[in-house]
């Protein structure tokens, strides 16, 4: 039995050794799958965490904000219950109402229990959990919320711009009835606040808010049109005007009785009031007169004296009578008129002492004490100074004129005394200038000339001028200026020595000159063929270019 018994063990054995090793030969040929598929899982996890950091860096990182607060909500939670679980001490034998009360239901989250007193209970329920969940509308989007990492500018930027005129009034108010503040200087940097009508609110760099004219601002049109109204406007402050309360008032050129009287203003007229000064107001009459008028004439609203100016300084009332030459080569004459001799000449800006005015006419003595006349115009003075200057008829008597010697006849082949070119004749030609002229008619023409050798239009005129001592530039242009003479309105209004003056007969603008020698004659200088000749003025050629006249001041 015993014998038996082994033998069946260590068949029994036998079988299980060779189970065993069939496992194992089965176990060494899994090794290499499983080491091939560890080897996939490996590489596979290789490649999607690889690629982790770069993704973690492009991941927004409110998602990460979002994710901590997710994580810290529950211990929030936990916590905040944990601190507000009360501490409850239970008795070994509780009462029988404790019991009872016990054993009643729980009152609903948020009901109120009430007494038989109709008042709240002692009873107090859980205190609820702290904080809030996500949200969870999904209307809700993420995208909205402000990365962490940007700043936060929850103030929108005020535009802003720069003065572009070369200066600008600061107002009160949005208008020009309102007070300046300040003169803003060109490329002032400026806030804009809000817009009303032509006019914006700014502040400047200094703090100092007020109002401009768009037109003065480097503003573009989507940025004035974004602009809002102001929340209010400043009322408009009285207008700057006054009623002269006394008949004849003096309006004078200065604050005071010491000043010369301009006009006289009636009772009841409205005036602007301009400055003040010492209780005298500058103002301006509806017809352009500005002078002074004491207060005490002057009826005002209360609220207008603060707005006015007050003058920094006034003129005296006594300032010296001295004026200047406006020109070179201008005449001083022995008398006042062209007709009088010519003492000498005038340096451009050389100063002159102011003796006494006789109508268009001043009386003068230069620096070297020489005393002579000289015509108004072509001295450089104020009017308040030349209405100073003292006026006088006593001058010298005219002097006799001197006859006229008629042109002579000449034969075709030498210097015509009659037109050329068919023009008309010349014997109403009256005047020293004009009978000057008619000894140059057949010269030469040439272009920059102003000799007997050859003259163009402008060369003519200013040679003729020159020998009566009057100075004109070499320019047709040039001429055509009240620097050198009255205008004359009129062809009817011409008299002999008067300058002619034609447009477009070659190019744009003044281009042709001549001298009116009378009876609708003009000698003129006018192409290579045609030399110096005379022409009617009435001729359909220079008629359709009349420009204008001029009577040189001699």
């Amino acid at each position: 039995m015993r014998h038996e018994k082994s033998s069946s063990d260590l068949i029994h054995v036998d079988h299980d050794l060779q189970d065993f090793q069939q496992r194992a030969v089965e176990n060494e040929n899994q090794i290499p799958s499983l080491a091939a598929t560890w080897l996939a899982i490996n590489t596979r996890a290789k490649q999607s965490l690889g690629g982790l950091p770069q993704k973690v860096r492009r991941t927004p990182h409110r998602y990460f904000l979002h994710l901590l607060i997710l994580l810290i909500l529950p211990v929030g939670l936990v916590v905040s219950r944990t601190a507000a679980q009360p501490v409850v001490t239970v008795a070994a034998d509780p009462a029988p109402e404790q019991a009872h009360a016990h054993n009643q239901p729980r009152p609903v989250l948020g009901a109120t229990v009430m007494t038989n007193r109709n008042e709240p209970s002692d009873f107090q329920d859980e205190a609820p959990a702290a904080g809030d969940g996500p949200i969870s509308d999904p209307d809700f989007d993420d995208a909205l919320v402000i990365p962490a990492s940007r700043p936060v500018d929850v103030k929108p930027a005020t535009p802003t711009t720069t003065v572009s005129a070369e200066l600008a009034n600061l107002r009160n108010g949005p208008g020009t009835e309102f007070d300046r503040l300040d003169k803003l200087q060109n490329g002032s940097q400026l806030e804009v606040l809000s817009r009303h009508a032509d006019w914006v609110e700014v502040r400047t760099e200094g703090g100092q808010t007020g109002w401009l004219a768009i037109d003065v601002l480097d503003l573009d049109e989507e940025t004035i049109a974004a602009l809002p109204e102001p929340a209010a406007l400043p009322t408009p402050p009285p207008a700057r005007v006054a009623t002269i309360s006394q008949e004849s008032l003096n309006l004078r050129d200065g604050p005071g009785t010491d000043y010369i009287s301009l006009v006289k203003l009636s009772s009841g007229l409205e005036v602007s009031l301009v400055a003040q000064y010492e209780g005298w107001y500058q103002v301006e009459t509806p017809d352009g007169n500005v002078g002074w008028v004491s207060a005490e004439y002057l009826g005002m609203l209360p609220g207008v004296p603060e707005r006015i100016t007050v003058a920094e300084s006034i003129p005296s009332s006594n300032p010296a009578l001295v004026g200047y030459a406006t020109d070179e080569g201008v005449n001083l004459r022995s008398g006042p008129s062209t007709k009088f001799e010519s003492l000498g000449k005038l340096s451009n800006g050389a100063e002159l002492s102011l003796l006494a005015r006789h109508e268009s006419w001043i009386k003068v003595e230069t620096a070297r004490g020489t005393k002579g006349w000289i015509s108004a115009d072509l001295v450089d003075v104020s009017s308040f100074v030349k209405r100073r200057v003292p006026y006088t008829d006593n001058v010298p008597a005219l002097p006799k004129p001197k006859p006229v010697a008629k042109p002579k006849a000449t034969t075709p082949t030498t210097r015509s005394a009659q037109p050329a070119g068919g023009g008309g004749g010349g014997g109403a030609a009256s005047g020293d200038v004009a009978s000057l002229a008619w000894n140059f008619v057949g010269s030469r023409y040439v272009w920059g000339g102003e000799s007997p050798s050859g003259f163009d239009c402008s060369g003519l005129t200013k040679y003729l001028y020159r020998q009566i001592g009057v100075s004109l530039p070499h320019s047709a242009r040039g001429q055509y200026s009240s620097a050198y003479g009255t205008f004359i309105g009129s062809m009817n209004n011409l008299q002999p020595g008067d300058l002619l003056f034609f447009a477009n007969t070659a190019g744009p603008g003044i281009t042709h000159v001549g001298i009116y020698v009378g009876s609708g004659t003009m000698i003129n200088a006018m192409t290579p063929r045609s030399g110096v000749g005379a022409v009617s003025i009435y001729d359909r050629y220079w008629s359709s270019h009349y420009y204008g006249a001029l009577r040189p001041y001699r």
